[in-house]
């Protein structure tokens, strides 16, 4: 009885352990490694899978034509290498970045077929450039305003683009 006793008091501190590890490996503030996704599943999982991760220690890459919101990145608020977004047909907006404030590679925002309106870059103060391509139904981009650092910007092809604003502190 006193071996089953010694077990089940072994086992239950090996899983609180276990426990607590997981739980400090994932509320980590920097997320190592490029990230790519596809899919809307993986997006709105991302808090659950890494809680604690405002910093993307490489690149982030998104595409997908099921893709419809960016909301769960909300936390991200530095990306080390490029943040691409590229050839997604039913997002609309990107307002999961809204909280990003450097960007040390490149920000590209090409060939995303609904995309409307760019404005969630609002506390964005660095990027190493940035590009606007290709995105049919974009009419407006703003929300540059804290943009103070950019070596270069290239917006051209967005066919229906009617209003830029923002971008007063480069």
């Amino acid at each position: 009885m006193q071996i089953i006793s010694s077990l089940i008091k072994l086992l239950s501190n090996f899983l609180i352990g276990s426990v607590f590890i997981l739980n400090n490996l994932h509320s980590q503030s920097s997320c190592t490694g490029n990230f790519l996704f596809r899919t809307q599943g993986k997006i709105d999982s991302f808090n659950l899978i890494y809680p604690g991760c405002t910093i993307i220690d490489g690149s982030l890459t998104i595409l997908g034509s099921n893709l419809t919101n960016l909301d769960s990145l909300y936390r991200i608020k530095k990306v080390k290498g490029d943040l691409v977004i590229n050839f997604t047909k039913n997002l609309k907006s990107i307002v999961g970045f809204s909280g990003v404030d450097s960007i040390m590679g490149r920000l590209f925002i090409t060939q995303n077929d609904s995309l409307t309106s760019l404005n969630s870059f609002d506390k964005l103060r660095y990027s190493k450039s940035l590009e606007i391509t290709n995105n049919q139904k974009l009419s407006l981009i703003s929300g540059f305003d804290s943009l103070f650092n950019c070596e270069n910007i290239n917006i051209n092809g967005n066919g229906k683009l009617k209003e830029i604003s923002g971008f007063q502190n480069l």
